[in-house]
Order: structure tokens, then C-alpha cells, then sequence
């Protein structure tokens, strides 16, 4: 492993994350409705504005690089790809989501021939970012929360919400190089 820092794309796939994480965790503390796909499992409003932000914010930074998404691919739309496309799930666990256990998460990877190079995972309910690109990996601790049990299921904690990077309205860069800074490798 090497302690060099984040790259830029890492620094912003981690910003499209928590940017997404964010708008997830508003419709965590409303009351929820799901909805089947044509694969009989659930779709919620969450799933559909995390990729919207996350499609939009892949479409500005490598314009030229095709998105597989889980929402995307699910109502047809799976592209052509080449060597090198990003792969999404941008709320992976929505069983869990409804269920309000905390337990679900946002996936970003860049795949390229085959292999992944770069990904986030961000858990915004436990407030943890996972994140590596070839040769190194990190994890970070975003923001503080109390414990679920001690919320009403499905509502923030006012703590949570008073993070620095969580309220920031920056762009997604340096909200990420904000959560990233501290790394320790794993």
C-alpha cells in the first residue's frame, strides 16, 4: 500500500457518494413507499434521486466513459461498453432501507478490463466511506451519529446533520477531500 493521497477522480467519485448519501438520508427521515421492477424487487424514491445525482456528476467528469446502472439497466437501458465503463448501484440494500436497519449503502466503481481501479462505498447511515484505487485503499469515518436505536426509525440525528462536510454545499471535490484527508490505508 502507499500513503499517496486520493486522486482527483477517487476525491470525486467520493463526493458524487456523499452527495448522493445525502439526498438518501432526506428520504430516510420521510415516510417511504417502494414499488416492484419488472425483477420483483423494490424501487423507492431514494434509489431514483442517488442515481440521477450520480449518473449527472459521472456525466460531467468522464463524459466519454459508459455508466451501468442497477436503476438504468433495470428499466432496459444497459450501454455498450468498452474496456472501461463506471458500474453503479446507488442504493444497494433497499430491502434494508425500508426495513430502516441502517444496513445499505452507495456503490461507485470504474471497471477497466475486467478488473475494478477505482470505487467508493459509502454506508450514510453508519456515516462510513470506503474508497480505493489501485494500490491503495482507505476508510473513514464522515460523520458522527448516534446510535439507531436511540433515533426514531429513519430520522437523522441533528448531530449528524451539524458535520461540516454533511452541511457543505461545496463542490462534490472538496466535500470529498474533506472526508479523505485523514486516511489511514488499510
Amino acid at each position: 500500500m502507499t500513503n499517496s493521497s486520493p486522486s482527483p477522480r477517487l476525491l470525486a467519485l467520493a463526493g458524487l457518494a456523499v452527495t448522493a448519501g445525502r439526498e438518501i438520508m432526506a428520504i430516510y427521515a420521510k415516510p417511504l413507499t417502494a414499488r416492484e421492477k419488472a425483477d420483483l424487487t423494490p424501487v423507492t424514491e431514494a434509489d431514483e434521486a442517488a442515481e440521477r445525482i450520480i449518473l449527472a456528476g459521472l456525466k460531467s467528469q468522464d463524459p466519454d466513459i459508459p455508466v451501468i446502472s442497477e436503476e438504468a439497466a433495470a428499466a432496459g437501458f444497459i450501454p455498450e461498453t468498452g474496456e472501461r465503463f463506471y458500474l453503479v448501484d446507488p442504493l444497494d440494500g433497499t430491502k434494508e432501507f425500508l426495513s430502516r436497519n441502517g444496513e445499505f449503502t452507495v456503490n461507485i466503481a470504474l471497471i477497466d478490463k475486467g478488473s475494478p481501479i477505482a470505487g467508493v462505498v459509502l454506508a450514510p447511515a453508519l456515516g462510513r466511506l470506503f474508497c480505493g484505487e489501485t494500490g491503495a485503499a482507505r476508510s473513514r469515518r464522515i460523520w458522527r451519529r448516534r446510535p439507531m436505536s436511540r433515533l426514531l426509525p429513519g430520522t437523522p440525528s441533528r448531530r449528524a446533520w451539524r458535520h461540516p462536510m454533511v452541511r457543505s454545499s461545496s463542490p462534490a471535490a472538496r466535500i470529498a477531500t474533506s472526508a479523505l484527508k485523514p486516511f489511514s490505508n488499510a
